[in-house]
């Protein structure tokens, strides 16, 4: 049985303090994965990566626990005051992809890419921000190099899919943490209800998990407590830590898959 821990940063989409202190929080994220001894996967903005090098050259450097991958260049935070999700609204409406036509993903992508190289990192795996990504995006994250995409999610159900070329799809197979908020106890607690019944059932099944937990959203719930919580039950119940990347150079063992 194995599990994959991975979590998105960004760099600051909006003023307030929760978005402000995405790389504070994953360096919090980095040292728990690393106290416990397993593997996590994070998938950061290339803006959060140009803006952050000696932090991030530092994880990289310190923690080979810890995997790095792309998460787009912008996070769709073109323009100072235009949120997001209306450019990825917008892009959708006009031209049917939420990450825009393919001159602009090109683009992007490689913006991220080039980001992680200058602080000395190749990057085989990606998250589309907003889980945008179509069939534009695999294509060019083929072409240069990209092993594994994980955009797609499959509750409680793990799946490896060959997307195209040699890029591998990996799907998150645990709810969404993006309905944590910062200021609404009751929808945070039956959020970890409903994440402990489900990762329960899986344990039972011996089912492998692919969750996405993102450093901002556990620090928001209970200051990582539930996030220390879900790697000591599994750990107890003998799951293997993989990477993204991991998960996909093992494929081929049936007795994990």
């Amino acid at each position: 049985m194995i599990v994959c821990i991975t979590g998105d940063v960004h760099h600051p989409l909006s003023s307030n303090w929760w978005d402000r202190n995405e790389v504070r929080f994953a360096e919090e994220y980095v040292e728990i994965i690393n106290s416990f001894k397993v593997k996590a996967t994070l998938f950061i903005t290339g803006k959060c990566i140009k803006n952050n090098k000696k932090t991030f050259k530092s994880i990289s450097r310190n923690y080979d626990n810890i995997e790095f991958g792309g998460h787009t260049y912008y996070a769709f935070k073109i323009l100072p005051y235009i949120p997001p999700k209306y450019f990825a609204a917008l892009s959708k409406l006009i031209i049917g992809s939420s990450y825009g036509p393919k001159f602009w993903q090109k683009m992007d992508i490689a913006k991220t890419v080039n980001a992680f190289k200058e602080i000395g990192i190749n990057i085989k795996v990606w998250r589309t921000h907003s889980y945008a990504g179509d069939k534009i995006t695999y294509s060019i994250l083929n072409n240069l190099g990209i092993t594994v995409v994980s955009d797609k999610r499959r509750l409680c159900n793990f799946k490896i899919k060959k997307e195209i070329g040699n890029l591998y799809h990996l799907y998150i197979t645990m709810p969404m943490d993006e309905l944590i908020t910062p200021d609404s106890y009751e929808d945070n607690q039956e959020w970890i209800e409903s994440m402990w019944k489900i990762i329960n059932c899986e344990i039972r099944k011996k089912a492998n998990i692919v969750f996405n937990l993102h450093p901002k959203r556990m620090k928001m719930l209970d200051d990582f407590e539930t996030f220390e919580d879900i790697i000591k039950v599994l750990k107890r119940a003998k799951y293997k830590f993989f990477t993204v990347s991991d998960v996909i150079s093992e494929s081929k063992n049936e007795e994990l898959f």
